[in-house]
């Protein structure tokens, strides 16, 4: 073999001229400097064909014999010597970047020397396969390394990527310590994005972190938009005008609430209002892959010095994804850094630079600690009923019939986000389609299936006769009413079998008063989501109060159980709950069982009134069984046929009402028909609830 083997760059396409040397310099390193000659001369062959190429090896790699490696390596020498003298930083791109930087981020030489290199690892595949030829990547390893590559002492490189040391603070870079793979992992840098950008980008400074941060778009929503809160939105208006105005640090509010109640829309109505440019941080990037918590925090952390002299409000969403990382089993690592930021957080709760709205679908995630260092804390509630069907009207404008508006509106859970989408379906397809309010209906119930909550339909009104006059109950509910009407408060409890109009009565309160009605039952309220049932008790009296609705709970004896019969503490819970939200309630509260032994003693308590719904009697049977033959235009009952009825025990006033419904499809002809229905709703309760027979004990 000729001893005077020489070799020469042959950089590869992914690597641009003006970096071919300096990167040819760092290789060499590695495998004469740093051990990694080890690995690379194998007994086979080169250990990284990638890497021997681009050393210009191409001939060696067909002819490769180990016998000749020291050969190999006297020639690598001379390539290194040539390089040494050459390798300069080419790349004018990256280096104006980085004086972009230092004007807003005081770096010191080695810092910027050490990010720059991290930079090459991230860009360039064949710089970070000539790191797998070291031996070892430990944390003390790596100050090695780079105290070789860079030309500065170890301990200067330790001094600058210590975990207070602008590097780490600024989340430019920071050193994995617990991660001994490659120099790219072990070497973490703001994001992806950035690492691109810094090399090839010669955009403005600000724009190094855009697939994680960017500009957010303007809200087509206005601030009338959220009268629902206007008095809390008064003061987060006026604190974080006062923030930007004075430049304060440590300025963040936590927004939070279901998905879909319009967090998002309000934060970007808060930034117009404030004439701020909103940043948003992302969580996907622009390849529309999902970005974890973790990155998005770090990149978070690098945008408060590059935006920081900016007229900028920022919204991190899903705040949840910084904690939910520290449970993941995926990887020892990740949790390792989820702790770490997780600890970090609380310092940028009180040093960030830019006022920072931070919202949550779910504030479960996170403690209770990092809750209480936010300057605000805003739930976003459910518009009220008016508030959403202003909501439906103004999206949906003359597409659905007034009817349709409001049945959807009766619904609390068709957010504007629902409405927004099935609306923008229904444009798209409404000159294609013939029942345009039954589709948009049946858009909106799909989403709220899927999301576990009670589809659209049409709440029950009152009975067609009803009248408050005909309840078996020990007073007189006309004059109830009327003394409800004077106070403005009151928390009943209307007990007693099935149909005898215990929620009709409460409908009957809300249309004596001219109020709102809003009927809640059991089945809305219980989630099998942990605390989301007691969520929904809150937000149901938060719309009642809102809109100042009379308030009914129906089958309430399906969630406020007695505590003492309680199995799980969930169920201890939700009554602590209802409790609580029944002693702050200042409007009138109507709850309805028809098993009242079963109710929580303490919550028993808490009611003004208990009041017993019992059978019809004999006299408002037959006035009421003549009141509905009228008005079916039936024939005048027969004496023997109103005797007949008087035998008649068990009826209710839901008995009638069945028995007219049933009028629709099977049509009463006469009032002896009439009265074979009554008397079969009648035998059906006796079979349902047979007498007992026996001796009592």
């Amino acid at each position: 073999m000729q001893t005077t083997l020489t070799f020469s760059l042959a950089p590869s396409f992914e690597v641009e001229p003006h970096s071919a040397e300096l990167i040819g310099h760092w290789i060499c390193l590695f495998i004469l400097e740093l051990g990694g000659q080890n690995e690379f001369f194998g007994r086979n062959g080169f250990d990284s064909v990638k890497v021997a190429r681009y050393l210009g090896m191409k001939q060696s790699i067909e002819t490769y014999d180990f016998n000749h490696v020291k050969h190999y390596i006297e020639a690598l020498k001379r390539l290194a010597n040539t390089l040494k003298n050459g390798a300069h930083f080419g790349n004018e791109v990256l280096e104006k970047n980085l004086q972009k930087l230092c004007h807003f981020i005081d770096l010191k030489p080695v810092e910027i020397d050490i990010l720059r290199f991290a930079l090459y690892v991230h860009n360039y595949n064949v710089l970070d396969d000539a790191g797998e030829l070291l031996s070892e990547t430990s944390t003390m390893a790596m100050y090695y390394y780079l105290s070789v590559l860079l030309g500065y002492p170890s301990s200067a490189i330790k001094e600058a990527l210590k975990s207070s040391g602008t590097l780490a603070q600024k989340s430019l870079l920071r050193v994995e310590q617990k991660d001994r793979s490659r120099l790219r992992h072990k070497l973490e840098l703001a994001s992806d994005g950035f690492a691109q950008r810094m090399m090839h980008s010669d955009e403005g400074i600000e724009t190094m972190l855009s697939d994680v941060i960017r500009p957010c778009d303007t809200s087509h929503l206005m601030l009338e938009d959220f009268v629902h809160i206007t008095s809390t939105l008064e003061v987060l208006l006026a604190y974080l005008g006062d923030a930007m105005r004075h430049q304060k640090r440590g300025v963040n509010v936590l927004l939070y609430g279901r998905p879909g109640t319009g967090k998002t829309e309000l934060v970007k109505v808060i930034a117009h209002a404030l004439q701020a440019e909103l940043f948003e941080v992302a969580y996907e990037n622009e390849e529309h892959e999902p970005i974890g918590g973790i990155e998005r925090y770090k990149a978070y952390l690098t945008a408060q010095s590059l935006l920081q002299h900016k007229n900028v409000l920022v919204m991190f969403d899903e705040i949840e994804d910084i904690f939910r990382e520290e449970s993941e089993p995926s990887h020892m690592s990740r949790r390792n850094s989820a702790r770490q930021y997780k600890a970090s957080f609380n310092r940028t709760l009180e040093t960030n630079a830019l006022p920072t709205i931070w919202v949550s679908n779910s504030v479960h995630a996170i403690d209770d600690a990092i809750i209480r260092r936010f300057d605000i804390v805003l739930e976003m509630p459910v518009p009220p009923h008016s508030r959403r069907k202003a909501i439906i009207e103004s999206h949906a404008q003359t597409l659905l019939a007034p009817s349709t508006v409001e049945k959807i509106a009766q619904n609390p859970h068709a957010t504007p986000a629902i409405v927004t989408r099935a609306t923008k379906v229904i444009h798209a397809v409404k000159a294609n389609i013939s029942q345009i309010d039954q589709a948009y209906e049946m858009l909106v119930s799909g989403t709220l299936k899927a999301q576990g909550f009670a589809t659209i339909k049409t709440h029950k009104s009152t009975p067609p006769l009803y009248d408050p006059a005909l309840i078996s109950t020990s007073i007189d509910t006309v004059q109830l009413v009327e003394g409800i009407r004077t106070s403005g408060k009151a928390r009943l409890c209307l007990y007693g079998v099935p149909g005898t109009g215990k929620s009709a009565f409460g409908h009957y309160i809300a249309q004596a008063l001219d109020a709102p009605f809003l009927l809640k039952k059991g089945s809305e309220l219980i989630s099998k989501w942990v605390g989301e049932t007691e969520q929904n008790i809150a937000d149901a009296f938060a719309e009642a109060k809102s809109s100042k609705a009379v308030l009914v709970f129906d089958e309430i004896d399906s969630f406020l159980r007695d505590r003492r019969d309680a199995r799980a503490s969930w169920e201890v819970t939700q009554v602590n709950e209802m409790l609580v939200q029944m002693e702050e309630f200042e409007g009138i509260f109507i709850a309805t069982t028809n098993l009242i032994d079963n109710l929580d003693q303490a919550s028993l308590r808490r009611f003004n009134l208990k009041l017993e719904f019992g059978y019809l009697s004999s006299d408002n049977v037959l006035l009421l069984f003549a009141r509905y033959a009228h008005f079916l235009g039936l024939d005048t009952p027969t004496p023997q046929l109103l005797q007949q009825l008087r035998t008649l025990t068990h009826l209710t006033p839901g008995d009638f009402d069945a028995v007219y419904r049933q009028h629709s499809f099977m049509p009463l002809h006469n009032c002896d028909t009439f009265y074979a229905r009554l008397l079969e709703e009648v035998r059906l309760k006796e079979r349902t609830h047979p007498r007992k027979v026996g001796f009592a004990v």
